[in-house]
C-alpha cells in the first residue's frame, strides 16, 4: 500500500525529481546511476525489446535493464520535462537525461528531499529513502517470479549474497509459494 500511494503521489507531483524517482523505482537502479543516465539511455534491442542502458556504477559495471512500456513512458515524460528546464541547467548537464542546476551531489540531495516530501504527502508508514525504492523493486520482482540470478543481474550485483539482502519475503509470500508448490 505504501509503495502504491508513493508512486501515485510522485506521478501527481509531475516534476523532474518525481519522474526520476519513478524511473529508479521501476528499474531498481541506484539513485547515483539514475543521476548519471545519458540522454540516449533508452535503447531498442529488437522489434519489441527495449532496455535502459545503465552506465558504470558503484560496482564498476554497466548493464542493460529491460524496459517495458511503463519505463518508456517515464523516460518520455522526463524528456518532455527536461526540454522545459532552464538553459543553465541544460548547460550543466549536457548529454545527461536529468538536467541539474548544480553538481551531482546537490541533485542527489534534491531527489532525497523530493522523495521524503512525497512519502510524507502519501502518508507512508515510515521513512522512505531512494535505496528503499531499490529494495521494493527487488522484492516485487521476486514475487513476480524472476529468478535470483536474473535479479542479481538486474540489480548489478556481483554476489548473490548481496542480492539476498534486498529481498523481503513476507508471510503472504511464503503461503502463496508453499501452496503453489504443493498443488504441483
Amino acid at each position: 500500500p505504501d509503495d502504491q500511494r508513493l508512486q501515485q503521489e510522485l506521478r501527481r507531483s509531475d516534476d523532474l525529481p518525481a519522474w526520476a524517482l519513478l524511473l529508479a523505482r521501476a528499474t531498481g537502479i541506484r539513485i547515483g546511476e539514475c543521476i548519471d543516465l545519458r540522454l540516449d539511455c533508452l535503447r531498442q534491442l529488437g522489434p519489441d525489446q527495449w532496455a535502459l542502458h545503465v552506465p558504470l556504477g558503484k560496482l564498476h559495471t554497466e548493464r542493460l535493464v529491460p524496459a517495458d512500456p511503463d519505463i518508456r513512458q517515464i523516460t518520455d515524460r522526463i524528456l518532455v520535462l527536461r526540454a522545459q528546464a532552464p538553459s543553465a541547467h541544460l548547460e550543466n548537464s549536457a548529454g545527461l537525461l536529468l538536467p541539474r542546476s548544480a553538481g551531482r551531489c546537490c541533485f542527489s540531495q534534491r531527489l532525497r528531499s523530493a522523495l521524503a516530501d512525497a512519502a510524507n504527502r502519501a502518508d507512508c508508514s515510515g521513512p522512505v529513502t531512494p535505496h528503499r525504492l531499490r529494495h521494493t523493486f527487488a522484492s516485487e520482482m521476486l514475487r513476480l517470479g524472476i529468478s535470483l540470478p536474473a535479479l542479481m543481474q538486474l540489480l548489478g550485483h556481483k554476489d548473490i549474497r548481496m542480492t539476498m539482502r534486498y529481498v523481503q519475503v513476507t508471510q503472504h509470500d511464503l503461503q502463496r509459494e508453499f501452496h503453489a508448490a504443493r498443488s504441483h
